[in-house]
């Protein structure tokens, strides 16, 4: 039996969190807001002005949950957590397979190729509800379908990236035509800042995805930084960035695409900024984590295992069989692969 466990997420302005017992407990100019049991936390995080108390961070470091900063339009700040687990024997492992060009070639690819398939499959679904635009998504889905088959035939990184460039851009000129409410079509993925409202979502919900692979990744003892795909640089997670490629469609932009429809999320919920930026007020993110946290507790088919798993769970289950792979316990890693809606 799995325990689901919450990720608190706190963006309004002021909040002071403290460490009461055994509980969290959140507070606004004195006033109790809400109290959570520890041991039902996963992880607590921040988003701009929120105080922590120095025994709730204390805590944190010695037994979890940990705490992760971010600025107030998402972007990751730092963490506090406690000891790695794990052992020296797989960061060994992973250090010499990050040199093997064959391990790091055979490993990127497998990515690639999931993460291309994973984009096809999006469209082809929303091909099937969207009869309008169905010929323009199966013609785009079966481009991608090309694009992953050429992946096999590779034989350096530079020209593996190459194509999930392609992909990726193929892949969101068609995402934009998904959105029903036309105040949220996009021309081109944006970053740093997002320059419209999907944008903004998209980054955002990276960012928490992104955190996820990276504690994914120190719970089962492998390094966070250091990647196969991405190449290594210092401060990057290279190889949460690596394990994020796979969620990016079936987790991060299909729940986009969900609550943009669904209109959970309007353009009240954004501020546009001087200069283009666009962010999410802390009403948009309210509303975000509370759709983010039913959307991460459902179970997805986990085809690479045989068995169904919540979306919660995902990433650490992949960073498990990447441990395996590269302690040759496996003879492949294999990403994960999404099925159906």
């Amino acid at each position: 039996m799995r325990i689901v466990r919450k990720v608190l997420h706190v963006s309004t302005q002021g909040i002071q969190l403290k460490l009461e017992g055994g509980s969290v407990v959140a507070k606004q100019e004195g006033k109790l807001l809400h109290r959570l049991p520890l041991q039902q936390i996963e992880a607590i995080h921040l988003y701009g002005s929120i105080g922590t108390t120095t025994s709730l961070i204390h805590r944190s470091a010695l037994e979890g949950p940990s705490i992760v900063w971010f600025t107030r339009a998402g972007r990751f700040v730092g963490r506090v957590q406690s000891g790695v687990s794990g052992n020296v024997l797989l960061r060994q492992a992973q250090y010499e397979s990050a040199q093997d060009k064959a391990i790091k070639l055979a490993v990127s690819k497998n990515i690639v190729a999931v993460k291309i398939l994973n984009s096809r499959g999006l469209l082809d679904d929303a091909a099937k509800d969207r009869s309008e635009i169905a010929s323009s998504l199966r013609e785009a889905a079966k481009q991608l379908t090309v694009y992953a088959r050429n992946v096999k035939e590779v034989e350096d990184l530079n020209t593996l990236r190459g194509i999930e460039g392609q992909s990726a851009r193929l892949y969101f000129k068609h995402l934009s035509a998904l959105l029903v409410p036309e105040e949220f079509n996009f021309s081109l993925r944006t970053r740093r800042p997002p320059l419209d409202p999907t944008n903004a979502l998209l980054s955002f919900c990276y960012g928490i995805m992104r955190i996820k692979c990276v504690a994914a990744c120190e719970a089962v003892g492998l390094d966070p930084q250091l990647g196969f795909l991405h190449d290594v640089r210092p401060g990057r997670q290279s190889l949460a960035l690596d394990l994020l490629e796979e969620f990016r469609a079936p987790f991060v932009d299909r729940f986009v695409v969900n609550i943009i429809n669904r209109k959970q999320v309007q353009l009240k919920h954004f501020d546009f900024r001087p200069g283009g930026a666009v962010e999410l007020k802390d009403e948009g993110r309210k509303v975000l984590f509370s759709a983010l946290d039913s959307f991460m507790s459902a179970e997805v088919e986990c085809q690479n295992l045989d068995c169904r798993s919540p979306r919660a769970f995902v990433a650490q289950q992949q960073a498990a069989l990447l441990a395996r792979h590269l302690r040759k316990d496996m003879q492949q890693y294999i990403p994960f692969r999404a099925v159906g809606r």
